[in-house]
């Protein structure tokens, strides 16, 4: 999970480009936050979030869709495509921090109200407390060799 952070990614595939051998193999995975799905009762606050999140927090949250392509721009053959999803059930993960820090992020960015930020985090924590919290995530593992 790099390139997301990134602000020129395809400068880094140019690099590997560069430096893997002729008829070498590049490995990419990213994750991709338009997938995040989440069990929350308010599907349209989950939405409101999840879209803020997505197109302004912590990078390009759409990099995992964006692989295959960035690879086929450069020439590479063979590529090959994985998704993996991950799943949560338990606060401790990443992932259920990164959707505490987005309620927070839309919070201070206004995008959502107090009221709306302590609803939202609210049912989150209760469905942790009682064992019914679910969350996953895809992540895509892009596989190619690089042009001889």
């Amino acid at each position: 999970r790099l390139l997301l952070h990134i602000s020129e990614p395809s400068k880094v595939i140019k690099e590997l480009k560069r430096v893997v051998k002729p008829s070498g193999r590049v490995i990419l995975m990213d994750w991709d936050f338009g997938t995040l799905a989440i069990d929350h009762k308010d599907r349209n606050l989950t939405r409101k979030i999840f879209n803020w999140r997505t197109d302004y927090k912590d990078g390009n949250n759409w990099s995992g869709r964006q692989l295959y392509g960035r690879l086929k721009k450069e020439g590479f053959r063979e590529i090959t495509i994985k998704p993996f999803v991950s799943y949560v059930k338990d606060e401790k993960t990443s992932l259920t921090q990164s959707l505490f820090h987005a309620a927070s992020g839309a919070l201070e960015n206004n995008i959502i109200s107090k009221k709306e930020h302590d609803s939202w985090v609210g049912e989150i924590k209760e469905k942790l407390r009682e064992n019914q919290f679910f969350a996953s995530i895809t992540y895509f593992l892009v596989k190619g060799l690089r042009p001889d």
